[in-house]
């Protein structure tokens, strides 16, 4: 199986579909032997997260993961006032106040803090953008055309981390669904 990330496809050879491709060559990782029209895995990708949204699992795994925002606000100053630290060390060893191993030392833990403060910060944003639809596919699923790509995206991220594509069955020209397996981030 080979990881294929949601990204822009490319178009097919002869009609234009897209298409994603586990792509081979200097660089890129992938080995070459793995391609799927876009259009059939991206339907097959809102299908799964719909069912998802459904599923006692996701419900458990997000209890209560949307936090309020008086639970947030600290973290958000952290991430603040630590970036600013770093600016401030960042001049300090600039003027030549301090030396370049001090700036070494004095860095790690401020962009331990910004790194720490910056991931739960995400995890929170990923639970707020599927949190209104979780039990609630049906209505997610009569809104998904009106939705903008970028809060299709939001959704999509939110809950998938990424799509294993295994090889097609040579001379099956149909979408098979068992190809594809979703993993899931929460």
């Amino acid at each position: 199986m080979c990881p294929l990330r949601l990204a822009p496809g490319r178009p097919a050879r002869g009609n234009g579909d897209r298409r994603y491709i586990c792509a081979k060559g200097p660089g890129l990782p992938g080995c070459g032997g793995v391609a799927i029209l876009a259009d059939t895995l991206e339907g097959f990708i809102v299908e799964a997260i719909l069912h998802r949204l459904d599923s006692p699992a996701l419900a458990a795994a997000l209890g209560g993961a949307g936090a309020p925002s008086e639970l947030l606000d600290p973290v958000r100053v952290e991430a603040e006032t630590s970036s600013r630290e770093l600016e401030h060390l960042a001049a300090a060893y600039g003027q030549r106040e301090i030396t370049w191993t001090e700036f070494l030392a004095a860095r790690k833990p401020i962009e331990a803090r910004i790194e720490t403060a910056k991931r739960t910060l995400t995890r929170y944003s990923r639970a707020s953008a599927v949190e209104p639809y979780v039990g609630a596919s049906s209505t997610l699923r009569e809104l998904w055309p009106e939705l903008p790509l970028s809060r299709q995206r939001a959704i999509v991220a939110a809950l998938l981390d990424r799509a294993l594509v295994g090889r097609a069955v040579p001379g099956r020209t149909t979408f098979d669904e068992s190809r594809v397996e979703p993993v899931w981030r929460v």
